[in-house]
């Protein structure tokens, strides 16, 4: 049975493959095209992450063998409210491992992580066009919020 943790500096290198497979299926729908220095900036954000009192990167693993992982922080979504949300990112779950209940298992993780640190509201961002995400994230309770329209206006 796998088991779902915080994350630390030494579990790190070993997110990166299941970064990678998130990518892999997220390029598509960029709006943005990605830096060359991407996987710098992925591993510094986990190891803020870690290190920061308002996040953490939840892992999935099975044995040794990291399955699956949340990145959650707190934030302010809203600039009128004082009320903090957990939102969650690079939520990704190995494609072997998809449909057994190991996302679910995480979000409720990640939701765990919230209340005890006395937050009521979870957020996830997904790429509007990404079906299977939104299927997902509707399955689990999750509603659409706010939508983020975007358009080229040219050369920079």
């Amino acid at each position: 049975m796998p088991t779902i943790r915080a994350a630390t500096h030494d579990d790190i290198d070993a997110l990166v493959p299941l970064w990678h497979e998130l990518e892999a299926t997220q390029s598509r729908f960029r709006a943005y095209p990605v830096a060359d220095d991407a996987e710098q900036r992925l591993l510094a954000s986990f190891r803020a992450a870690v290190d920061a009192e308002d996040g953490d990167v939840l892992v999935a693993y099975d044995g040794d063998e990291p399955i699956g992982m949340a990145l959650v922080h707190l934030e302010h979504p809203s600039r009128q409210s004082d009320e903090l949300a957990a939102e969650l990112s690079r939520v990704v779950i190995r494609s072997d491992r998809r449909g057994t209940g190991l996302g679910k298992a995480l979000i409720a993780a990640a939701e765990s992580w919230a209340r005890g640190r006395g937050v009521r509201t979870l957020v996830a961002a997904i790429f509007v066009a990404n079906e299977p995400s939104r299927r997902f994230w509707t399955a689990i309770g999750f509603e659409p919020w706010v939508e983020r329209m975007v358009r080229e206006v040219g050369p920079a």
